[in-house]
């Protein structure tokens, strides 16, 4: 099995998780930190935005944030709140 594979496999079970929950923060930030592994920051981002729609104090979230905006070939580091 390749990362990429796993990480796919593991997505999709965050994925059935939150649409389980979608209250649950965590596995909004979860999805966020996912996207990241595989390059995809600025889809990352809707679901670290969504983490902390759904609770301002997840540090996870607010983390993967601060990690998004630090990178700086992104244009969407003054549009993140």
């Amino acid at each position: 099995w390749s990362s990429q594979l796993i990480l796919q496999k593991t997505q999709t079970l965050v994925e059935r998780a939150f649409n389980l929950t979608p209250q649950e923060s965590e596995f909004a930030t979860e999805l966020g930190y996912h996207l990241v592994l595989q390059g995809k920051v600025k889809e990352a981002l809707k679901w670290y935005n969504a983490s902390l729609t759904l609770g301002e104090n997840n540090v996870s979230a607010l983390i993967g944030m601060t990690a998004f905006m630090s990178i700086p070939h992104t244009d969407a580091s003054n549009s993140c709140f």
